[in-house]
């Protein structure tokens, strides 16, 4: 830059990144970081340009039958492959926890019969005749 005036060489003042330099080989050396920034940032955005048109378009006589994944398919079926275990898990442990209290139950009713058999011998021994003339004068009952 030239002042008016004085025909004196002014230097721009300096922006941001201006005096960085970096290392980048694709660009064959070292670089301002802003002329790097650039460029890759440029690349990124063609690649994921290219690649959201190569799953656009398939074409029927290069035998692809399918466009090729997209990464964000591939984690969606991920998490869905996994809530899919969480939720067998989850079925799998109630159906054990039904099991268990199913026998719990059967322990219990085994034991309440068992308690009533032990009371029943108690009162035979105890008194065999009011025993007899108990169940004598209930009607029976086929079960």
């Amino acid at each position: 830059m030239i002042d008016d005036e004085s025909g004196i060489f002014i230097p721009p003042a300096k922006t941001y990144l201006d005096d960085i330099e970096i290392y980048d080989a694709e660009l064959g050396g070292v670089v301002p970081a802003w002329k790097s920034l650039i460029y890759h940032g440029y690349k990124a955005r063609r690649f994921a340009q290219l690649r959201a048109d190569s799953a656009g378009a398939v074409d029927e006589g290069t035998g692809i039958q399918q466009p090729p994944p997209l990464v964000a398919d591939a984690i969606a079926q991920a998490e869905a492959d996994l809530m899919t275990r969480i939720l067998d898990s989850i079925r799998g442990l109630s159906d054990r926890m039904t099991a268990l209290e199913q026998r719990a139950d059967e322990e219990e009713r085994a034991r309440q019969a068992e308690d009533a058999l032990t009371l029943a011998e108690d009162i035979a021994e105890a008194a065999p005749q009011a025993l007899l003339s108990a169940l004598a004068d209930r009607p029976a009952r086929l079960h």
